[in-house]
C-alpha cells in the first residue's frame, strides 16, 4: 500500500530526500541486518517534517519484502481495520499458526466468524504471521501514521515491535510527535526527525526548481523551523520577487497555519461542487470509488465534482489494497476484494483532509456522514450514522449498543467500550445513559483502558439519580481506583458507597465493603481492611454475585492480621467455589487466593492454584491477572528455594505490568525481585529496582510495598555485614507494619532479618523484644517460619552450649515442617558459627558445610562466602572444586526468558503451544531451547523435564 506522504511535501510524487544523513545510517542499518536479527525504529516528528519521506527511502533501499500499513483518521474507530492490511497479504501463513491464534486473527479481519476471547490471541497471532512470513524471506513492515491506526491494531503492532526477536522482521514506524501517548512506554528504540538545516532546505529548493535569496531563505527556514513541507507551501505562497529579495516577505504564520492557509488557499480556487465533495470524501477517506460516488450522489453531487481537485493535484487516485475496498468493518471474508481489485481517492497530503474538515460547516460534515450511513452497511453504516448524529438519536444509539455486544465478542473490550462510550452520549434517557457508560467503563476497565474507565465511570456517577445505580457505578470506580494506584480513594469511596444503600440494598453495601478490603489491604491497612471484611460478612448473602470475592478478601484481611485458624476456616468454607470458579473470569479471587495460601505456608496448594490461573491466562490469553500471579509466584518461589525460577516470573511480570499499566502489580514484581537480588548479594539491582518503586510507584502512596521495599534493603544490609544500616530500617519499616495491623510475620518477612542484625550490632536488649514477638506469633499463628526463626536467634544468642543446641533443634524441627531452603541454610551457618564460638570446630564443620552448599546452590554469594570463612575458621580446607554442583545452580545460568520457555517444554508443551502460551514466536522459542539445552549439556525434552523436577521446578510436569 502507497504511503500518504509524499517526499518532503512533494505531491508530485517524485522521489526526493535530501538530508537525513543520521536517520539514513539507522534506517541502513536496520534493514541490513534483517537477514540475520530482527529489530525496530520509531520515527517521530511533526506533521510533514519528511517521516513517510524516510519510510519509502527504506523502501526502496531494501531487498527484503515491503510490506505498508497505514493509519487513517476515520477508521481508528474500526477495529482491526489496519490490522487486515497486514494478515491479507501474508493468508498464506496462516495455516503455519497455532489453532488459536489463527482462528483469532481471522475473526479480527472477518476471515471467519466467532467471539474473540482476548485481544492478547490476536497479537501472538500477528506476531507468528510476521515470524512464519520472515523465515520464508526476509520482511519489512513499513507502518505509517501510526497515530491514526486503530488501537487495537496499534496494540498489536506495538505488542510485535517490542517481541521481535530471532524473527526475520524489521519494522519502522511512523508517528506524530504529538500523539507520544501512542508509543511511548513500549520500549521501543526511536529517532525524533527534525527540520532541515538550511543547506538541505536550499537542496530541496533546487530539485523542485525554486531559487531563492540567501537571506530570503535563511529567513524561511528559521521561521518554519526547517519543516519541508511548511517551506514548500510557504515558497509557493510567495510570488517571484519575494524570492528573490526583491520585496518584503510578510510575516508568516506558525508552520502548522501556514499549511493551512496555503491549503485554504487553493481550496477556495474550486467551485463549490467540487468543495462539497472534497467534505465527502474526508468524511469517508479513501472509500472504494463507487462506494464514493454512492455517497456523492446521496448530497446531490457526483465523481465528477472532484475531477477539478485532481487537476489541482489535491487529490489523486490509487488502487485500494486487500482491506481497503470495503465500506469499513467488512463482516465477512467475502466482502474484502484481493489487492488491487478496486480504484480508490485519496488526498495529496493528510494534511489537506485535516483542513477541508475544520473549514466544512458543521451541517456539511453531518450530511457527508450521514450519506455514508446510506450507502455502507453492517457496522460501518452504524457508525457513520453515529458519526451523523447532530445529537441524541435513541435509534442510533441502540444500533451502537448492538454493535459494542458485537465488537467485543470479535474484537475484544477496548474496542467495545469505544462503542458503548458513543452509545451513552448519543443516548437520551438518563437511566439508560448511564447503564450504558456503565458498561463502557467496565469493558474499558477489562481492555486496560484505566484512564477512559475511570473517566467514563466518573460520567455515569454525576448522572446516576438512583442510589443503587450509584452504588453499582461506585464499585466499579473503586474497582479501577485501586488497580490504578490509588487505594486509599478506592477504599473511601467504596465504604461511603456502601453506607449509602445498606438500609435499602444490604447485599449490595456488604459486595461493596468486600471490594474496600482489597485496597485497604494494598494499602497495608490491615486493621481496616479487616473491619470492612468483618462487616461484610453480616451484610446480605452474597446474591449480587460476589460470594468469592467475598470469602477470598476476608480470608486474606484474617491472614495478614496473623489469624491464621479463622483464615484457614474461611478459605475451607470457600474451597467449593475455588473448585467451581471460573479459571479466566475468577482469576482475580483465585490469585489473592493462592496469596491467602501462601501467607499461611499452604505453599503446595498455593502453587497450584497460582499455575492454575497463570496457565488459564495464557492458554486463554486474558492476562487481566496475569502480572500479579506471576509476581505471588515469584514471591512463593523465593520461598521454596526456586530462586531461578522465581526470577523468571519475576521479570515476566514486570513486563505484564508495564503493558497492562497496572502500578500495584508491577510495584509487587519490583519488590519480589529486589528480594531475590538481596539474597543473592546483587545490592546494587537491588537498590535501582527499590529506586524506581520509590521513582514510579511512590508517588501513589502504596504503605504495602514500601514496607516490602524497607524488607529487601534491610536484607540486602545484612548480607553484606552492615548490621547497624539493617537494624535502622527495619525497626522503622517493623514498627510501621505492626501500627497497620499486620499480625503474620510471613506476609512481610522483616522481623527475623531485624533480629539478626541487633544480634550482630550487639543490641542483645532490642533483639529480645523481636525475638519475643517471632516467638509469641509462632505459637499464636502455628506457622514454621516465625518459629525457626525465633529459635535460630536465640540459638544465636545463647552463652551456653546446652541452651544453643536446644534451641538450633526446635529450628530443625520448625525446617521440617516448610520447605525454606535459604531460610534453613541461615540456620545452619548461624548453628556453625555458635559452635565454633564456643569452642566446638568439629561439630560446626557439618551444618557450616550444608550451609555453604545450599548458599552456593542457591546463588547466595555473600552468605556463601561467609560459610566459607566460618569453615576455614574452624580448620577445613575442603576443595570446593571435589564438589558437584546441584542441578539447582545450573538453572541459574538460564536467562529468565529461557526458563519460562524451559518449563513450558518440560510441561509437555510442543515448539508451537508454548509459543502461544508465553506470548512469542515460534522462531524465539526454537532459540531460546537451543540454548536452554547446550547449558544444561542435555538433548531432550525427556532430560528437560527431569532436571526442572530435580530442580524442585515441579508446577505442571508430567509426573511431578
Amino acid at each position: 500500500m502507497e504511503g500518504v506522504e509524499t517526499v518532503a511535501g512533494d505531491i508530485s510524487g517524485r522521489n526526493l530526500l535530501v538530508g537525513r544523513d543520521r536517520e539514513r545510517r539507522l534506517i541502513d542499518g536496520l534493514l541490513a541486518a534483517v537477514t540475520q536479527r530482527c529489530g525496530a525504529l520509531v520515527l517521530r516528528g511533526e506533521p510533514g517534517v519528511g517521516k513517510s519521506a524516510l519510510l519509502r527511502y527504506a523502501e526502496r533501499t531494501s531487498s527484503a519484502r515491503v510490506l505498508w500499513l497505514r493509519g487513517v483518521e476515520s477508521e481508528s474507530v474500526l477495529p482491526f481495520a489496519t490490522l487486515a492490511d497486514l494478515v491479507l497479504p501474508l493468508r498464506e501463513y496462516l495455516r503455519e499458526l497455532p489453532d488459536a491464534q489463527r482462528a483469532a486473527l481471522e475473526i479480527s479481519v472477518a476471515l471467519s466468524e466467532g467471539s474473540l476471547a482476548s485481544p492478547y490471541a490476536t497479537c501472538a497471532g500477528a506476531l507468528s504471521l510476521l515470524a512464519a512470513a520472515g523465515e520464508d524471506r526476509p520482511l519489512v513492515l513499513l507502518v505509517d501514521d501510526l497515530q491514526w491506526v486503530d488501537p487495537p491494531s496499534r496494540q498489536a503492532l506495538l505488542f510485535v515491535a517490542r517481541r521481535l526477536a530471532a524473527e526475520r522482521v524489521a519494522m519502522l514506524l511512523a508517528v506524530r510527535s504529538q500523539a507520544a501517548s501512542v508509543w511511548e512506554g513500549a520500549g521501543l528504540p526511536g529517532v525524533e526527525v527534525t527540520g532541515l538545516s538550511s543547506p538541505d532546505c536550499a537542496d530541496l529548493l533546487a530539485a523542485r526548481g525554486v531559487r531563492a535569496a540567501p537571506h530570503v531563505l535563511a529567513d524561511l527556514v528559521r521561521r518554519v523551523g526547517g519543516n519541508p513541507s511548511a517551506l514548500l507551501e510557504a515558497v509557493a505562497s510567495l510570488r517571484e520577487a519575494q524570492l528573490g529579495g526583491h520585496e518584503p516577505v510578510g510575516e508568516l504564520p506558525l508552520p502548522g497555519r501556514s499549511w493551512e492557509r496555503a491549503w485554504s488557499e487553493r481550496l477556495d480556487d474550486l467551485p463549490e461542487a467540487t468543495r462539497a465533495a472534497l467534505v465527502v470524501l474526508a468524511a469517508g477517506n479513501t472509500v472504494p470509488v463507487a462506494t464514493l460516488g454512492r455517497a456523492l450522489t446521496a448530497v446531490s453531487g457526483s465523481l465528477a465534482d472532484l475531477d477539478a481537485a485532481h487537476d489541482a493535484g489535491l487529490v489523486r487516485a490509487l488502487d485500494i489494497a486487500a482491506g481497503d475496498a470495503t465500506c469499513r468493518f467488512p463482516q465477512a471474508a467475502a466482502d474484502v476484494p484481493s489487492a488491487g481489485a478496486g480504484q480508490g481517492l485519496a488526498f495529496a497530503h493528510p494534511l489537506l483532509r485535516a483542513v477541508v474538515l475544520r473549514r466544512a460547516a458543521p451541517s456539511a460534515r453531518l450530511r457527508a456522514y450521514q450519506a455514508l450511513a446510506e450507502v455502507c452497511d453492517g457496522d460501518a453504516a452504524v457508525w457513520y450514522a453515529a458519526a451523523g448524529a447532530g445529537g441524541p438519536d435513541d435509534r442510533v444509539a441502540t444500533a451502537l449498543a448492538d454493535v459494542a455486544v458485537r465488537t467485543r465478542r470479535r474484537a475484544g473490550y477496548g474496542a467495545s467500550a469505544r462503542a458503548w462510550h458513543r452509545a451513552a452520549e448519543l443516548t437520551h434517557p438518563r437511566e439508560v445513559r448511564v447503564d450504558r457508560l456503565l458498561h463502557a467503563a467496565a469493558d474499558a476497565h477489562l481492555g486496560g483502558l484505566a484512564r477512559e474507565a475511570g473517566s467514563w465511570a466518573d460520567e455515569a456517577a454525576r448522572l446516576a439519580g438512583d442510589s443503587v445505580l450509584r452504588a453499582d457505578v461506585e464499585l466499579l470506580r473503586g474497582r479501577v481506583l485501586t488497580w490504578s494506584g490509588h487505594p486509599t480513594r478506592a477504599h473511601e469511596q467504596l465504604v461511603q458507597a456502601a453506607e449509602s444503600v445498606v438500609g435499602v440494598d444490604p447485599d449490595r453495601a456488604g459486595a461493596l465493603l468486600a471490594e474496600a478490603v482489597l485496597p485497604a489491604l494494598m494499602d497495608g491497612r490491615i486493621t481496616v481492611a479487616l473491619r470492612a471484611a468483618q462487616r461484610s460478612r453480616l451484610l446480605g448473602t452474597g446474591r449480587s454475585g460476589h460470594a468469592l470475592p467475598r470469602s477470598v478478601h476476608r480470608g486474606r484481611a484474617l491472614a495478614l492480621a496473623g489469624l491464621i485458624g479463622e483464615a484457614n476456616a474461611c478459605l475451607e468454607a470457600a474451597a467449593g467455589q475455588l473448585v467451581a470458579a471460573d479459571d479466566v473470569t475468577d482469576q482475580q479471587a483465585l490469585t489473592l487466593a493462592g496469596q491467602t495460601l501462601l501467607d499461611v505456608e499452604e505453599d503446595r496448594s498455593a502453587v497450584r492454584l497460582l499455575s492454575t490461573v497463570v496457565d488459564a491466562a495464557r492458554r486463554a490469553e486474558a492476562p487481566a491477572m496475569l502480572p500479579y500471579a506471576l509476581a505471588v509466584r515469584c514471591e512463593l518461589e523465593g520461598w521454596r528455594g526456586l530462586w531461578a525460577a522465581g526470577y523468571a516470573d519475576g521479570v515476566e511480570a514486570v513486563r505484564w505490568a508495564e503493558e497492562s499499566g497496572q502500578v500495584g502489580a508491577l510495584g509487587f514484581s519490583l519488590v519480589m525481585l529486589a528480594r531475590i537480588d538481596a539474597a543473592r548479594g546483587d545490592r546494587a539491582l537491588c537498590e535501582q529496582r527499590i529506586d524506581r518503586l520509590r521513582a514510579e510507584i511512590g508517588p501513589y502512596g502504596i504503605g504495602m510495598l514500601d514496607l516490602h521495599a524497607d524488607g529487601a534493603l534491610g536484607l540486602a544490609a545484612v548480607g553484606h555485614g552492615e548490621y547497624d544500616v539493617a537494624a535502622l530500617t527495619l525497626a522503622e519499616a517493623w514498627d510501621r507494619a505492626r501500627e497497620r495491623g499486620l499480625g503474620n510475620p510471613n506476609a512481610i518477612p522483616i522481623a527475623g532479618d531485624l533480629a539478626e542484625a541487633h544480634i550482630r550490632a550487639g543490641e542483645h536488649e532490642r533483639a529480645a523484644a523481636v525475638v519475643a514477638w517471632l516467638a509469641e506469633r509462632a505459637r499464636t499463628t502455628g506457622l514454621a517460619w516465625p518459629a525457626a526463626v525465633a529459635a535460630r536467634c536465640q540459638g544465636l544468642m545463647a552463652e551456653e552450649l546446652p541452651a544453643a543446641e536446644t534451641a538450633f533443634a526446635a529450628a530443625e524441627q520448625a525446617h521440617r515442617r516448610r520447605r525454606m531452603p535459604f531460610e534453613q541454610a541461615r540456620t545452619r551457618l548461624c548453628r556453625g558459627e555458635v559452635l565454633r564460638r564456643l569452642r566446638r570446630p568439629a561439630a560446626a564443620r557439618l551444618p557450616l558445610r550444608e550451609a555453604r552448599v545450599a548458599f552456593e546452590s542457591l546463588g547466595a554469594r555473600p552468605w556463601a562466602r561467609r560459610a566459607t570463612a566460618e569453615l576455614i575458621a574452624t580448620g577445613d580446607r575442603a576443595s570446593r572444586a571435589d564438589r558437584a554442583v546441584p542441578a539447582p545452580a545450573r538453572l541459574e545460568g538460564l536467562t529468565p526468558a529461557e526458563l519460562q520457555v524451559a518449563r513450558a517444554i518440560g510441561a509437555g508443551m510442543n515448539n508451537v503451544e508454548a509459543a502461544a502460551a508465553l506470548f512469542v514466536s515460534r522462531k524465539t522459542v526454537e532459540t531460546h531451547l537451543t540454548r536452554v539445552y547446550r547449558k544444561l549439556g542435555i538433548r531432550s525434552r525427556s532430560e528437560l523435564a527431569r532436571a526442572l523436577v530435580a530442580a524442585g521446578i515441579d508446577d505442571g510436569l508430567p509426573g511431578a
